[in-house]
């Protein structure tokens, strides 16, 4: 069959056109776009017009059914008229005009050819209005002439054709066999030159294969359709790759801002690993405040006084500049804080911006209301006043018993005056008034070592309780920041595998048919170098 590599090549592609219709149908295509892909694959299905031309009797039908391979033409029925042949679900014939009829015949090949079989030169039907019906739109005219006769009707024809159509003939001398050797030899030497090339049917069909169906137009025609189906398909693949990308973009974002904002946080708990440290030397700075009061304030005359003159001085020292200095670095530590986790949250709010993610508002402007929760969580945990008691309450017990020691000097001293005078026991009374003189005179020391050791478990009670709830607040606020963030990079993730998973189908699809079409265009360059080479063999 003639063709069969260009309609294989023809086929392929109409194969894709028709798997890029049902994706353009798939995808809600415009109707814009359905209609230029109508468009295409009418322009594919363009079948080739042939007219077989020739003086009656001299062959036309027996060339066509032996071109063909099908006893289509030559049905006595359409003798004198122009015999159309088409492709038809059923044998049917349609009078188009009195000298013109049209054939519709199941045979497969008509799908791809159209052909007419004209009426012999001097038939009344062989009028220049009847031929010029299909002459100008012929891709190939085959010019038969016998190989008996002067064929008059057909010269004559020929001097008043238009030379353009001359172009697309294919003179052939038929029934060569019915001839007498000087018969044939002098029509064929009547021909031209054309003739003499083409004297058999194997010529004729190589001919009609590369020099008019796998033509250079018809190899053109097929590559501007498949670069239409491409520049068509990279429009309706657009929003498809849109969706692809923007789902590998969230993708990719969620997976680096995971790991920016396990760096925010670690850059936060690391801050407030510092502000705790710096609160840590706030009670550090107060024991030693605490411990020097003490140590000035703690004597002979204090065990005696009825007042306790240091306790105001103690209370402000060690309660009020404590919490002072507490909530200032609190409120220092919630800004360092907010100011981290803000700066996490603006940048993954922009980058989710950029991916047309809408998943996180304004940062939460509740720095104030974190310090007044922490000063509240501070209060709550160290009441004021509760170091000064505890040790205040111990001075008070501990000098009712260092004050002993003070009257047992003082009894001491009478007996040794006693025993002076008498020199009764006055050994054992001076070692008793030394005893008693040397615990009056350390008793303060005592006393301060024992205030000091309270003071110091107090004051690292404290610490630990204003620290853990301090701690224990911020990084709840920084977990529940953190959480947030964290929570809107899942639904973008979750939003991107989704969309990644509806699209890569179809763009599988898109790529797919991408490559098809330029494995069409690169077989259509492959073809048309083929037939200078295949000319190139003919005339060897």
């Amino acid at each position: 069959m003639i063709g069969d590599a260009y309609f294989q090549l023809r086929a392929q592609i109409g194969t894709s056109l028709f798997s890029l219709a049902k994706l353009a149908r798939d995808l809600d295509a415009s109707e814009g776009a359905l209609a230029s892909l109508h468009e295409l694959q009418a322009g594919l299905r363009e079948p080739f017009l042939f007219v077989a031309l020739g003086e009656s009797g001299a062959g036309k039908s027996s060339l066509l059914n032996a071109l063909f391979g099908r006893d289509f033409a030559g049905d006595p029925a359409f003798t004198g008229r122009a015999a159309v042949f088409r492709h038809g679900a059923e044998t049917r014939d349609v009078p188009l005009a009195e000298e013109i009829v049209e054939a519709e015949r199941p045979h497969i090949f008509l799908r791809d050819f159209t052909i007419v079989d004209a009426p012999g030169f001097g038939s009344p039907a062989a009028t220049p209005h009847v031929l010029q019906r299909f002459l100008p739109a012929a891709d190939a005219v085959l010019f038969v002439f016998p190989a008996a006769g002067e064929a008059r009707a057909s010269w004559d024809f020929l001097a008043q054709a238009d030379r353009e159509f001359v172009r697309r003939f294919v003179f052939l001398v038929q029934q060569a066999d019915a001839a007498e050797g000087d018969q044939l030899m002098r029509a064929v030497l009547g021909l031209h030159d054309r003739l003499r090339e083409l004297p058999g049917l194997e010529k004729l069909e190589r001919y009609l294969d590369a020099g008019i169906i796998a033509s250079p137009v018809r190899f053109q025609k097929l590559r501007e359709i498949c670069t239409a189906a491409d520049d068509l398909l990279f429009q309706l693949g657009g929003r498809t790759r849109s969706v692809s990308e923007t789902a590998e973009r969230k993708l990719k974002l969620a997976d680096e801002q995971q790991s920016a904002l396990a760096a925010a946080k670690d850059e936060a708990l690391r801050s407030l690993d510092r502000d705790v440290w710096s609160l840590s030397q706030i009670f550090e700075a107060a024991q030693r405040r605490g411990g020097e009061i003490l140590r000035r304030r703690i004597n002979q005359p204090a065990l005696w006084r009825l007042d306790i003159e240091w306790r105001d001085l103690f209370f402000r020292e060690l309660e009020e500049r404590v919490r002072e200095g507490v909530v200032r670095n609190v409120q220092l530590a919630a800004e360092h804080c907010d100011a981290t986790l803000r700066a996490a949250w603006n940048a993954q709010r922009e980058k989710l911006h950029e991916c047309g993610v809408e998943a996180l508002g304004p940062f939460p402007d509740d720095c104030a209301a974190h310090v007044a929760t922490l000063e509240r969580a501070i209060a709550e945990s160290d009441p004021l006043g509760a170091t000064t008691s505890a040790v205040v309450d111990r001075f008070i017990a501990g000098r009712v018993l260092l004050r002993l020691p003070a009257f047992v000097f003082a009894g001491a001293a009478v007996l040794a005056v006693i025993a002076w005078f008498t020199a009764f026991f006055f050994g054992i009374m001076l070692m008793l008034l030394a005893l008693a003189f040397a615990v009056t005179a350390f008793a303060p020391a005592i006393l301060q070592e024992h205030l000091s050791a309270i003071l110091r478990r107090a004051t690292s009670a404290r610490r630990e309780r204003i620290l853990a709830r301090v701690e224990a607040e911020m990084r709840a606020e920084i977990d529940r920041v953190c959480g947030e963030l964290k929570a809107s990079l899942g639904s973008v993730a979750e939003s991107g595998t989704k969309e990644r998973a509806d699209s890569q189908p179809t763009l599988d699809r898109v790529l797919q048919l991408a490559e098809l079409f330029d494995h069409s265009i690169d077989e259509i360059e492959s073809y048309e170098t083929r037939p200078a080479a295949d000319a190139g063999n003919s005339a060897a």
